[in-house]
């Protein structure tokens, strides 16, 4: 892969809207998919140890065959679909991660898209919840934004209902997290919203259900993938329907 570069042009066209990645970054997005992380023979886990490499800070770990690993291949071919429409330049970007924090690059130009990319490569790969604060601060009170949200289906503090399909180890701490459905409604309606639901090695899928029953009725586009080879289109292809009525 080679990244396309286009000079930064620090006058904003205005036009196209700015654009934010919710991604999930909790344990089970760093299953393998081929093995469905039931790592039945010593061999097929000398293979998934042979293909981890690392990234970031706290030195977490995934397989080119992860769900991950193809989250991020989305990403990066979403922002060069953009680089080469000549769109880049002119919007800003946030990306937003989510496990047992809810970590955020805050809006950035062009020129500080190493900032977005710093949050994509850092994963916690813990459990599943959504700071309420975190996404009120970045995706409240703002003009008209894309976003495209991706989950494996398991976000503990959707709403009170949610919370009990937690582990139980997690129980007392989820019970006092809050909820973020009210939230996302308020995001659905005035945003440009589109959800990614990677149905493979969803274990929980009661709230993947209720997630995304919720989002669609409030306007969002619902898409779910099984096949995980083909999510890196598929993100490229919802970035380009999004932005195509701006070109």
């Amino acid at each position: 892969h080679y990244d396309l570069f286009i000079p930064y042009r620090s006058e904003r066209k205005g036009a196209f809207p700015d654009i934010c990645f919710l991604l999930d970054s909790s344990a089970s997005m760093a299953d393998d998919v081929e093995s469905k992380i039931s790592l039945q023979t010593i061999g097929m886990a000398k293979k998934l140890i042979k293909s981890r490499f690392y990234f970031g800070k706290g030195r977490q770990s995934w397989s080119d065959k992860s769900k991950y690993h193809h989250v991020l291949l989305g990403f990066n071919g979403a922002l060069k679909w953009l680089q080469s429409q000549g769109i880049a330049p002119y919007i800003r970007y946030n990306v937003i991660t989510f496990s047992r924090r809810t970590l955020t690059s805050g809006w950035r130009e062009y020129s500080e898209l190493d900032k977005c990319k710093e949050i994509a490569y850092r994963p916690q790969f813990d459990t599943t919840l959504i700071d309420y604060d975190v996404i009120e601060k970045q995706l409240l009170r703002r003009e008209p934004f894309v976003l495209i949200i991706l989950s494996d289906g398991e976000i503990f503090n959707w709403d009170n209902t949610t919370k009990p399909y937690s582990p139980y180890r997690l129980r007392e701490l989820i019970r006092s997290v809050k909820p973020v459905r009210g939230l996302f409604q308020q995001i659905v309606q005035n945003n440009m919203v589109s959800h990614i639901q990677i149905s493979e090695g969803d274990f929980k899928p009661r709230i993947s259900q209720h997630t995304c029953q919720d989002l669609a009725s409030w306007g969002a586009e619902i898409y779910r993938i099984n096949d995980i080879n083909r999510l890196e289109s598929l993100m490229i292809r919802i970035t380009q329907k999004t932005m195509s009525s701006y070109l």
